[in-house]
Parts: structure tokens; C-alpha cells; sequence
């Protein structure tokens, strides 16, 4: 049945020694030879830089001209990894940022097969950046809707010192969003580069002076880290605690761009069970800069 809707479609001929490949047979099989290849390369590079990141897993896209078609492919992937554990999720969190926002933006184009009306989508820290679609409460909020879930909301900027945070904290309803962001059993985070968050948090000059003099290469929840993925430096921020975020069992973290390497090394120094979602240029470089440090 096989050979008669091959030889149907021109791919194959039949001779008086049996069947043989035709022209256009020739053509695909070439096609997929390059596809296979393609497969088989980015397969490998995923397992190479997994090694050496040493966590759960990596998951790479193609590299492009276009930083904005890698940034929704990554956001593809990783919401195509979070679609296949929706069943085992009761709490998600998730930062903003322009990569957080394509993984939320493709689940509207993936196919939810039920509602998870018991699934909580929580913002995992406050207000950071001025364009309002890539907030971690609006995303929280989108992402909710998409999925058939419930959230919760943080009205507040990042970015506090100490005696406010305080202050807020006795609120109720700030209390009990906390308490939800601290039990989250998955997370969904940005890995952003020192310097850039330090000036996106407008830090003065003489603590983004001393944040580069510490050689912090990566910032997350507050903290910024050095290539060992030790603390350097930290500011008050209200959202997801340290602790929380080391010992979760479930969480992806999504970058793109070369100039990332350092901080995505950083960062995965900090909790194994990552699952990291990069492209082939970004991977390449931490294989390159960091291979030594696995002999």
C-alpha cells in the first residue's frame, strides 16, 4: 500500500528489477537529509550546553538577523514545555519582560485542551519598565485568561527601599499575594544582564559603579550575581524570595542574544532543576567561553 501511494506521488518507479528512486524521490530525499542534519546539529548543541550549564535541560531555536523572530520562537518553545505540565500545576509566577511576554502571547496560539480553573498565575515581582504590556501583572493576567486559571495581582514598582516595603507588608492583601508568589510550584523568569537591569531600575551612579565593580555579570529578584552565581550585590524589591526561587523544582528561564552568556551561566549556577530556552548564537558562546571550566 506504501509503494503504490509513492510511486502515486512520482517519488518512486517500479522496474523489472523491483523499485527505484525517482528524480523528484531524489529531491525530498535531500531536503530532509539537510532537515535531518539541522536536527540532529541543534540536538547535539542542546546536550553540549547542557552539560556544561549542568542543568535539567536546554532548549535552543534558530538563530536570526531578526532579534524579534528569535524572541517569539523562544517564547513558542517555552510555552509548548509549559503546555505539557498545565496538568501538574497548581501555582504559576512570572516576571515581565519582553521574552516573558512572547511565551505568554503564544499560548493563544496553542491548543489548551481544558480549562484550569484550579491554576493560580501570580506575578513574581512588582512593576519594573514603562511599557505596561510587558508587566508581570498584566502578563499574569493574560496568561490566566488564556489558560482557564485565576490571578492574582501586585500593584507596586519593583524597585522600593526597605521602609516602604515594610510598611507593605502589613497590608493583607499585598500579605496574601506574597504568600501565593512564595508557593508557586512553577516559574516562568527572564534572565537579564547586570548593568542592564541596574539602569532600568535607575539605580544612581555610584551604586552602578559599585554593582560593576563587584563583577556582577547577571540580576534576578534583586540580587545581582557574579560568574560564580555569587551574591555581589542587593537591592530591596518586593516580589519572590531568593530561597523560593533556589528550591523550586519547576521553572524555565528564557534569554536570547549572545551578549546573554555570562548571565545566563550565572543564573543556572543558582538552581539545577532549570530548564533553560536560548538560541544556537547563545549556546554557542557559553560552550565557547565556558568549556574549560568542565575538564
Amino acid at each position: 500500500k506504501e509503494a503504490m501511494e509513492l510511486k502515486e506521488t512520482g517519488l518512486i518507479g517500479f522496474t523489472g528489477e523491483g523499485m527505484v528512486i525517482t528524480d523528484e524521490g531524489y529531491k525530498i530525499l535531500d531536503f530532509f537529509k539537510d532537515y535531518f542534519d539541522d536536527f540532529v546539529g541543534i540536538k547535539a548543541l542542546e546536550l553540549k550546553t547542557k552539560e556544561i550549564l549542568g542543568i535539567r535541560d536546554v532548549l535552543l531555536v534558530p538563530t536570526d538577523d531578526d532579534q524579534e523572530l528569535v524572541l517569539k520562537e523562544i517564547g513558542r518553545t517555552a510555552a509548548e514545555y509549559m503546555q505539557l505540565h498545565l496538568d501538574d500545576i497548581h501555582a504559576i509566577g512570572l516576571t515581565g519582560g519582553s521574552t516573558v511576554f512572547h511565551v505568554v502571547d503564544a499560548i493563544s496560539r496553542l491548543p489548551i485542551k481544558a480549562d484550569h480553573d484550579k491554576i493560580s498565575v501570580v506575578p513574581a515581582r512588582g512593576g519594573l519598565g514603562s511599557v505596561s504590556e510587558h508587566q508581570a501583572n498584566t502578563l499574569a493576567e493574560r496568561l490566566s485568561k488564556k489558560i482557564g486559571g485565576k490571578y492574582e495581582t501586585l500593584y507596586m514598582p519593583d524597585f522600593l527601599s526597605e521602609i516602604s516595603i515594610e510598611a507593605l507588608m502589613n497590608e493583607p492583601g499585598i500579605r496574601k499575594t506574597l504568600n501565593m508568589i512564595n508557593n508557586i510550584d512553577f516559574l516562568i523568569f527572564g534572565i537579564g544582564m547586570a548593568n542592564v537591569m541596574a539602569q532600568r531600575r535607575s539605580l544612581e551612579e555610584p551604586e552602578l559603579v559599585s554593582i560593576k565593580d563587584k563583577g556582577a555579570v547577571s540580576e534576578a529578584f534583586g540580587f545581582y550575581f557574579n560568574q560564580e552565581g555569587q551574591i555581589v550585590y542587593e537591592i530591596s524589591t518586593i516580589g519572590i524570595s531568593l530561597d523560593t526561587f533556589k528550591g523550586l523544582k519547576h521553572l524555565i528561564g528564557v534569554a536570547g542574544g549572545e551578549e546573554k552568556a555570562e548571565a545566563i551561566v550565572s543564573v543556572c549556577r543558582l538552581n539545577r532543576n532549570l530548564i533553560l530556552v536560548t538560541d544556537e548564537s547563545t549556546a554557542k558562546r557559553i560552550i565557547e567561553e565556558f568549556k574549560e571550566e568542565k575538564k
